[in-house]
């Protein structure tokens, strides 16, 4: 495109001289009129040259248009699939969480994982385990009321509090002190609880930092996320945590400290994680484990 639009411009420039050269050199036409020519021919040229000037601009147009609308034609798409069918979140008669009869759908329609049945009992800490793009994350999604693709329900115990850490964790705008208090305000811990379970979970070096605002996600690296989302799990006390991976950017000393301080600290908590480190497991009584049969289909076992 450059080639062709620089090409065109320069020989715009010197087009009206070579036609009309032969008749100024015969001597039938003055310098005057040879100027006069190209002026004309130059106004004439621009005024017809619209396109080619503009066509960069349009293209790049195009290209933004091309996306915004494959992008809106996407989501409704999803839209449709997620109305069809749905995995709905109810509040259960059973102190269990339980997925019951659910199909975890990808998005084309394509089943990830199918038929599952699985219970979760208060004060059985689980460790979900298998190999990598098998769904265990989306389960986790399905599990919080944010995947709707697919069908089946999933059963909350009445009044049941849950919170999930993935592995890159949400850090809202605002203060550090909002950071770690979230899911919940400022208020609702003292200062020096706020203090404490910071240096508990290794961010001594924060500790003065609470009231500073910064774009947190860009200022800590991945591991001081992790850990304070850990900090931030500690001071909420879920009834159930769910971790994603969550101490995939923590070391091994490190991640054995801050499980054992949630097993410490949370009691009453219920643990179920994804992690595909063997030193997890000590901190779980059973582990689900996802697999593919024969046929390529997925199947789970408890042990």
């Amino acid at each position: 495109l450059n080639w062709f639009t620089n090409v065109y411009d320069q020989f715009a420039v010197i087009f009206p001289f070579i036609v009309s050269a032969p008749r100024f050199f015969a001597g039938t036409m003055q310098l005057g009129g040879l100027m006069q020519t190209a002026s004309a021919f130059g106004r004439v040229q621009d005024a017809l040259s619209w396109f080619v000037g503009a066509y960069t601009s349009l293209a790049a147009w195009k290209a933004t248009i091309d996306r915004l609308t494959s992008f809106q034609e996407a989501i409704l798409a999803a839209g449709e699939a997620a109305e069809r069918e749905g995995i709905t979140a109810i509040t259960g008669s059973e102190p269990a969480l339980a997925a019951r009869e659910v199909d975890v759908r990808m998005p084309d329609g394509s089943v990830l994982l199918g038929d599952v049945a699985c219970s979760f009992e208060p004060g059985q800490h689980t460790l979900v385990t298998g190999p990598s793009g098998i769904g265990k994350s989306t389960l986790f999604r399905a599990l919080a009321g944010i995947w709707p693709f697919g069908r089946g329900r999933i059963e909350i115990p009445p009044g049941a509090r849950t919170m999930f850490l993935p592995q890159r964790p949400y850090l809202p705008l605002g203060s550090l002190r909002d950071v770690v208090c979230y899911p919940a305000g400022t208020t609702a811990f003292d200062d020096a609880a706020v203090r404490a379970t910071l240096a508990d979970c290794g961010l001594e070096h924060l500790v003065d930092r609470l009231d500073e605002e910064h774009r947190w996600s860009q200022r800590l690296s991945p591991g001081e996320q992790q850990r304070l989302s850990f900090a931030r799990a500690l001071l909420n006390a879920p009834d159930w945590l769910f971790l994603d991976e969550a101490t995939s950017a923590i070391d091994d000393d490190m991640e054995q400290k801050l499980y054992g301080l949630l097993r410490e600290r949370l009691p009453g908590t219920t643990l179920i994680s994804i992690a595909h480190r063997a030193s997890v497991a000590a901190f779980h009584a059973r582990t689900l484990r996802l697999g593919r049969d024969a046929s390529g289909g997925v199947v789970m076992a408890t042990t």
